[in-house]
């Protein structure tokens, strides 16, 4: 069992679509069962599996694997049954549910209220529910405290040989239940938690968990045994005394031939929680990320096809062209799927993507090489440009065209993109590192730094202007100069022009937002640790339903009105129609009057010069050549499609 108890003390190719439709979340397309972290797993046969994990994630596995609807939303810690159609799951806040063979329901049990993490039973109505100091009995019709207090079992994994011969291990001192009392077995606290234990047919037990140490009991003593080669063991399950499996810590995997363990290649770096197995040629194992790995008695493989790499930022045109990307991986949605894009195999991207009215993509990152670099999509193909220093990540990247780019990182690092290349520019520190940057235009554009600092571009230099905050200031958006908002911890930050508010978010821990994006001051959308996202309309923040306890990390919208989230283990989310469609402009009706005449001319033409700082919207009417910059080429096609020259605009 993964290691919980001690928490508890204290208190698309690619991934998964999900829309949000009629105020709830639904899954759109997932070619993983979840990518939830996933804690235990139990089963009465090769076809017959439960798995439990975040967020009330239940699957089952009859031949393939799918999801079961829970009905909550707790974590769930526990999974064990007495057969197939009488299966028990516990969990947080003291969550019971009981699967009948038709569906999962919520059980009854008003005598514990905290965190359960462990579930085993000798028959249906003699289940026990191991929780933090407390152990809960369910004898068919009710649940009650079996023990509690001391001996303390701050108890981490149950399992019993018979109604009469019961153990417990975990962060204290482990227990036996002999059908009378809860005593202590004689494994001693030696300050290492015991995460998981299991034994055979005739009674011995085999318990392990940190620093490699592996125990067995046997005649009413436990003795320290050959050391595992897991370092922070967390599952525990074996065929017979010869063939025991332990996993853990980053992937790690060891078994137990009865004298010595060795190591097996799980292909996972991720944390395995839990396994199970029918035989000793068919075991499971699960963990982080929705991780399901099958062994065959030779070696283990993904029995799903886990996709590990966290998405970091999106943006797009439209809905049928999205970019997302983050750690080595960059993808495309094209109306229709998402496709990986094989040049970002090699490089990193950060949270920073931005794309130019025109379509040309820009990634702020690192090179394959490990140097601050940015990458461009100019439509003809991807190209890096290493701007930077050795380990110097690049952040964010924001633009106010195509050939006025602006990326910046640790360490002070900012650079700009003229259209021919990219140049250093002083930003005023080397000692904080920029975490977002946005403009109103290219004269006029905010940085942001993990030490709560705002720096500003004023078209000639960059200076702080303000220090609004003493923590992190994430990420940055606006609609104008005087309309501008910073995601931080627990907080929005509002600019008006003249001084930073603060909005507060109402969460149950320290709400990392890490992405924050909107249409204007009413209409604005924050996503971050654990999942979490919210929407802003000018007075409060409320939270949205949470489908996901991974990481959110960046958040954009469309024209449309769909606001797309991404984040950890390559997780795409859309919430369609969740934002204020935004006006659709018509080439050259700058003024959007309804007519394309002289006023328009002027208005491109003071674009151009820089005269006036035009809207998202006005932008992109005077853009008529759809090059993704605003110039001399727009006025003069525009200007000659007034007079006649032109009958039609690009």
């Amino acid at each position: 069992m993964r290691r919980v108890a001690a928490i508890l003390a204290i208190v698309a190719c690619c991934g998964s679509i999900v829309v949000f439709s009629q105020m709830e979340w639904e899954i759109m397309l997932s070619v993983e069962p979840t990518s939830e972290d996933l804690y235990a797993i139990w089963g009465t046969g090769a076809n017959d599996i439960f798995v439990v994990g975040d967020l009330g994630t239940i699957l089952h596995y009859d031949g393939s694997w799918t999801v079961m609807e829970s009905g909550t939303q707790e974590w769930l810690y526990g999974v064990w049954g007495s057969g197939s159609d009488d299966v028990f799951a516990v969990g947080r806040n003291g969550t019971v549910l009981h699967y009948d063979g038709g569906g999962w329901t919520q059980m009854t049990q008003d005598v514990y209220e905290f965190g359960l993490v462990d579930v085993w039973g000798s028959a249906g109505d003699d289940v026990y529910a191991l929780g933090y100091n407390t152990i809960l009995h369910y004898d068919g019709s009710d649940w009650s405290v079996a023990h509690s207090g001391s001996p303390h079992p701050y108890g981490e994994a149950i399992w019993g040989h018979a109604s009469d011969d019961i153990h417990t291990v975990g962060l204290g001192d482990a227990l036996h239940y002999d059908g009378s009392d809860w005593t202590e077995s004689g494994l001693e606290d030696s300050g290492d938690g015991k995460h998981a234990i299991w034994g055979t047919a005739t009674g011995i037990v085999y318990a392990v968990g940190d620093n490699y140490r592996t125990h067995r009991y046997s005649g009413g003593t436990w003795t320290q045994i050959a050391d595992v080669t897991v370092s922070d063991a967390y599952g525990l399950w074996g065929s017979s005394e010869s063939h025991i499996l332990a996993v853990g810590q980053y992937g790690a995997v060891s078994r137990f031939s009865g004298s010595d363990w060795e190591s097996l290649e799980s292909g996972t770096e991720n944390d395995l929680n839990d396994v199970w197995g029918s035989s000793s040629t068919n075991a499971y194992a699960v963990g982080t990320k929705g991780t399901i790995l099958h062994y065959d008695g030779s070696g283990w493989e993904h029995a799903s096809t886990g996709w590990e790499n966290t998405l970091m930022g999106v943006v797009g045109n439209g809905d049928d062209n999205l970019y997302a990307v983050g750690d080595k991986v960059f993808l495309h949605y094209d109306g229709a799927s998402w496709t990986e894009d094989p040049y970002g195999a090699g490089v990193f991207g950060g949270k920073g993507v931005w794309m130019s009215l025109g379509g040309h993509v820009f990634v702020a990152g690192l090179d394959d090489e490990g140097y601050s670099a940015v990458h461009h999509n100019d439509g003809a193909g991807w190209t890096t440009s290493r701007v930077g220093g050795f380990n110097r990540l690049l952040m964010d990247v924001w633009g106010a065209s195509a050939s006025d780019v602006f990326a910046v990182g640790y360490y002070g690092e900012i650079h700009h993109y003229d259209g021919a290349g990219w140049t250093t520019m002083a930003s005023g520190t080397d000692s904080e590192h920029f975490y977002g940057v946005w403009g109103a235009s290219g004269d006029d554009v905010y940085a942001i730094t993990t030490a709560g600092s705002v720096f500003h571009f004023d078209g000639s230099s960059w200076s702080e202007v303000s220090r609004p905050a003493t923590y992190p200031l994430l990420d940055i958006w606006g609609g104008s100069t005087d309309d501008v908002f910073a995601s931080s911890i627990s907080h929005l930050l509002l600019h008006d022009g003249a001084s930073w508010a603060f909005e507060q978010i109402e969460s149950e821990f320290d709400a990392y937002l890490h992405g924050v994006w909107g249409t204007s001051s009413s209409d604005i959308f924050a996503v971050g640790l654990g999942g979490i996202s919210y929407h802003y309309d000018g007075s409060n923040a409320t939270a949205f339903p949470r489908l996901t306890a991974h990481d959110l990390a960046g958040v954009w919208g469309s024209p449309s009105g769909n606001v797309y989230a991404v984040g950890e283990t390559g997780l795409v989310l859309v919430c369609e129609g969740c934002a204020r469609q935004q006006p659709t402009p018509t080439l050259g009706d700058i003024n959007d009057d309804g007519r394309i005449d002289h006023l328009d001319a002027r208005l491109c033409l003071q674009l151009t010069e820089g005269a006036i700082v035009g809207t998202a919207f006005q932008l992109a009417a005077a853009d008529v050549d759809e090059d993704g910059d605003v110039d001399r080429t727009d006025a003069e096609i525009l200007a000659q499609y007034i007079i006649g020259m032109r009958l039609t605009l690009p």
